[in-house]
């Protein structure tokens, strides 16, 4: 297994699964069968003029909507892109209901369509990603402000920590855990090293995902850190990593 270090090579992708239901997030689910039945349907039903409309009017219509639906995300926007090609394809171009091509002409209005689609996923999915990532950082700032701000004054240590958790997760927010028992992993390892006081503690979690033994490495406990769905590389905090591990093993062991 290797140490897990900076490397600024990881390429962030995107998008958060925001509003999710059953492990599926909903939103791009939603958007997605609705853009796909759009496009589908318009092709479908334009299909018996296609000769008064063209091949290009058609591709505009289709266009709009797949553009609407990739600004809402990411996902679906690629779906509904490839959906309105290969509608385009079977319902408007010649030989219709094939998914043969003979002019030249339809063969760049389809590439066209499939590309302002996927165009306009990948601009979405920076820009929701990017998003995320800077409101997690805010939020974590004032956290952090509140906390140092509130300590003036004696209180429950609970919400204290509660405070603290929110200041210092920052990005540690946007990743998913659970505990696993495997004595080999081809996952790269947080190490437990110890870091000079003005070292760097970044890391970058890959979207892969890392493991970090939990207590004993003999016991085989490893919690796996994975980015949310859709999120990417992630640059976290070592010291924020190892003293979130730290408390789950003291309520690991506590359970024994």
């Amino acid at each position: 297994m290797n140490e897990l270090a900076i490397d600024s090579s990881i390429p962030p992708m995107s998008m958060p699964g925001a509003w999710r239901f059953g492990g599926v997030a909903r939103v791009p689910l939603v958007a997605g069968v609705a853009g796909v039945a759009a496009v589908v349907t318009l092709a479908a039903s334009t299909s018996s003029v296609r000769t008064d409309l063209g091949v290009a009017n058609v591709a505009l219509g289709l266009a709009v909507v797949t553009t609407a639906i990739a600004l809402v995300s990411w996902s679906a926007g690629l779906a509904t892109s490839v959906a309105a090609a290969l509608a385009l394809n079977w319902f408007h171009t010649d030989p219709v209901h094939t998914l043969r091509i003979t002019e030249t002409a339809d063969v760049a209005s389809v590439a066209l369509l499939a590309a302002l689609g996927i165009g306009v996923s990948l601009v979405t999915a920076v820009r929701v990603r990017h998003a995320t990532v800077v409101s997690r950082a805010i939020g974590a700032s004032v956290a952090a402000d509140a906390v140092r701000d509130d300590l003036t004054i004696a209180r429950p240590v609970g919400e204290v920590w509660l405070g603290l958790v929110e200041a210092i997760s920052d990005q540690l927010a946007l990743v998913e855990c659970r505990v696993e028992r495997s004595v080999t992993d081809d996952r790269p390892t947080i190490g437990r090293h110890r870091l000079a006081d003005d070292a760097d503690h970044r890391l970058v979690l890959p979207e892969t995902g890392a493991v970090v033994p939990i207590g004993d490495p003999r016991d085989g406990r490893r919690l796996v850190l994975t980015p949310r769905p859709g999120i990417g590389a992630l640059e976290l905090d070592r010291r924020a990593v190892l003293a979130f591990v730290d408390q789950l093993a003291i309520v690991l062991d506590d359970a024994r």
